[in-house]
C-alpha cells in the first residue's frame, strides 16, 4: 500500500513540473516515519488511510480548477459531473469499507481547503471541493448501503467509526 500510494503522490505532484518534483514528493511521501510505524505496529487500516490520501487530495485539489490544477477542465455537463462524483464515491467507497472515518473527514479536509481557495479568491472552486466532497460521501454511504446504515443506530459510539483506540478496555 505505501508504493500504491507514493505512485498516487507522483500523480498529485503531476501538475507542478518535471520529474525532479514528483521524485523529491515520493521520496517525502516514502521516508515519512508515519507509514513505517504502521507497517512496524501491524495497523493496516492506518496503511489503508495512508495509501488513500494521495488519492484522495488529488480529487479534491483537481475539482476546484484552481492553477495549477487547471489540466483538467472541471465538469460543465451533468453527465460530466456525475462521472466525477461515482468516480469519487466508488475510491471513498472502497476506502470507507476498512477506514470509515477517512470517507467522514474528506468532507472537512474539502472545506479547509474551500478556506484556502475563498482566501485566494477562487470561491468557486471552493464550492466545487466542497459539493464533489458531501455528494461522494452520500455517494459512498449509498453504495455501502446496508452496512452504512449500522453508524446510524442507536448505542453506536465513535469507536465504531475510529476504531479501537489504543489501550481502551471492554468492560
Amino acid at each position: 500500500s505505501i508504493v500504491l500510494g507514493a505512485f498516487g503522490m507522483a500523480r498529485v505532484l503531476r501538475p507542478f513540473g518535471g520529474s525532479i518534483v514528483r521524485l523529491s514528493g515520493v521520496l517525502v511521501y516514502l521516508f515519512l516515519p508515519l507509514a513505517w510505524d504502521d507497517v512496524a505496529t501491524g495497523d493496516v487500516l492506518g496503511l489503508i488511510a495512508y495509501a488513500a490520501a494521495p488519492y484522495i487530495l488529488r480529487r479534491l485539489l483537481r475539482s476546484t480548477g484552481v492553477e495549477p490544477f487547471t489540466t483538467i477542465a472541471p465538469p460543465r455537463t451533468r453527465a460530466g459531473l456525475l462521472r466525477e462524483i461515482l468516480g469519487f464515491a466508488v475510491l471513498l467507497a472502497v476506502v470507507a469499507s476498512f477506514v470509515p472515518v477517512v470517507a467522514i473527514l474528506t468532507p472537512v479536509a474539502a472545506i479547509a481547503l474551500g478556506v484556502g481557495c475563498v482566501l485566494l479568491g477562487q470561491w468557486r472552486g471552493a464550492v466545487r471541493a466542497v459539493a464533489l466532497s458531501v455528494s461522494s460521501l452520500l455517494g459512498a454511504a449509498v453504495l455501502c448501503f446496508p452496512w452504512s446504515l449500522s453508524f446510524m443506530t442507536r448505542g453506536v459510539g465513535l469507536g465504531s467509526i475510529l476504531g479501537a483506540l489504543p489501550g481502551a478496555t471492554t468492560a
